[in-house]
């Protein structure tokens, strides 16, 4: 998921998603790829492409639970 969905060009160099870019996901999709509730972002007091961006650089939770895991495996 990119951390602000398609990129985008300025309007001054053409504008329009870059190719093979796609479309940009819905905000609530992005949150439950990221196995996160689909309403995750609703109250937070970010525009949108604020809220794609926290969405979309953050670790999917399952992951960061299975790295947790591990390391807690490894110091005991």
């Amino acid at each position: 998921i990119a951390s602000s969905g398609a990129r985008v060009r300025s309007k001054e160099k053409g504008g329009g998603p870059l190719p093979g870019m796609g479309s940009v996901l819905p905000i609530e999709d992005a949150c439950e790829a990221m196995g996160l509730p689909r309403d995750f972002t609703k109250h937070m007091p970010f525009t949108m492409d604020g809220k794609r961006k926290a969405i979309g650089n953050g670790v999917p939770l399952p992951m960061g639970r299975a790295i947790a895991r591990a390391v807690k495996r490894v110091l005991a």
